[in-house]
């Protein structure tokens, strides 16, 4: 059924995107800076771009057996960097966009859900300090509620819901630690002409519930939190980037982005962080990553990279990642909309053991689907 909302929403952020664009503003670039938590948690409006992403794996703490992968990923880009002059509360800087996937291992269903609105007076509500909502905004359309994300007590709790894809998740996810920064500073550099503030929480134990089906499960699991601000985050050659989120068995965690340009050439950056906490980066000559495969989607059919041999030989690490399963695409349904593989993976060893899991993102594949940040 067409819904008339829905287009009207993307037709108004085409033109926002058009219209951001081609006004001059003057965003503030990624520098190392003294961070100061939680207070930096709350959205930074003097960047262009950021972004506060959840992905896990979720049990039934009924039946173990019983699992679940999530993402919900929230959005704000900025369109001007100060507001015109004028009375009006509908006046706006910028835009929020959702994402929300909830992965069903044993029923190996994959459902996404997306919302695009203006920061306007309630559809949007930005948080500055503790006490407040990170980011609290309306359903997607033909949903009555809020999606939204509060730091309350040391822990992220996220709360998401869409009846037309028919899942709930909520959920809370304890910060594990200080934060993990992924370069001097928390500057990570993307290449040549690109880069990001960037922190993660990579092991967040998550408690809560997951409603689909009729149902609703409480569940139990383990949470990666990312949380990047920048202005650029592709340079201009660039269509996209693969990027991995791992948790090792030995307590490790490894990120790893691969950027690619027009011309087929990779760049590669990565960190990884200890059991104990401590961190480092990997050097981009240290670090391979090698395609094995690809998955052509039956609904896009967009063909992506689908299982991956990666070697960080001063790290003794030599391991092969490989998707759940691999229908685990986002398709987006709304004008102007990215459409990219987003799903959990298992990771083996040499003698084919798992000994770890995490999410892969793939992004920039198809005609069209270069992320517009």
């Amino acid at each position: 059924m067409f819904n008339t909302k829905r287009h009207q929403g993307a037709a108004c952020l085409g033109m926002l995107l058009l219209l951001a664009s081609i006004v001059a503003a003057d965003w503030t670039e990624p520098a190392p800076r003294s961070w100061s938590f939680p207070e930096d948690h709350w959205p930074k409006r003097d960047y262009r771009v950021e972004w506060w992403y959840f992905t896990g794996f979720l049990s039934d703490q009924e039946d173990e057996d019983y699992q679940f992968g999530y993402q919900v990923t929230f959005f704000r880009i900025g369109l001007v960097d100060e507001l015109p002059p004028g009375p009006s509360a509908w006046l706006t800087k910028d835009l929020v966009l959702g994402h929300a996937a909830l992965t069903d291992f044993r029923e190996g269903t994959h459902r996404f859900s997306e919302l695009t609105y203006r920061s306007v007076p309630f559809l949007v509500d930005w948080g500055e300090s503790e006490g407040m909502p990170i980011i609290r905004t309306s359903a997607p359309a033909g949903t009555d509620g809020m999606w939204s994300l509060t730091w309350k007590d040391g822990a992220f709790e996220l709360s998401v819901t869409d009846h037309r894809e028919d899942f709930t998740l909520q959920l809370s996810s304890e910060a594990d630690g200080e934060p993990w920064f992924h370069g001097p500073g928390g500057v990570h550099a993307k290449g040549d002409s690109a880069s990001s503030l960037y922190y993660t929480y990579p092991r967040m134990k998550t408690t809560g519930t997951v409603t689909t089906g009729g149902r609703t499960f409480p569940v139990t699991g383990e949470s990666w939190m990312d949380r990047e601000i920048g202005s650029d985050w592709l340079g201009p050659d660039d269509l996209g980037w693969d990027w991995f989120s791992l948790r090792l068995e030995d307590g490790r965690s490894i990120m790893i982005l691969s950027t690619r340009d027009r011309k087929g050439d990779h760049t590669l950056t990565g960190s990884i962080r200890e059991k104990s906490g401590a961190s480092r980066v990997i050097p981009s000559s240290a670090l391979s990553l090698k395609t094995l495969g690809s998955w052509e989607s039956p609904h896009t059919g967009i063909s992506y990279p689908s299982s991956w041999a990666i070697r960080i030989p001063e790290e003794e690490i030599d391991i092969r990642v490989s998707p759940l399963f691999s229908s685990q695409e986002n398709r987006s349904q709304i004008e102007f909309g990215v459409t990219y593989w987003e799903g959990a993976v298992y990771v083996t060893d040499g003698h084919d053991e798992r000994i770890g899991r995490g999410y892969v993102e793939l992004t920039g594949y198809g005609e069209g689907n270069r992320p517009g940040f």
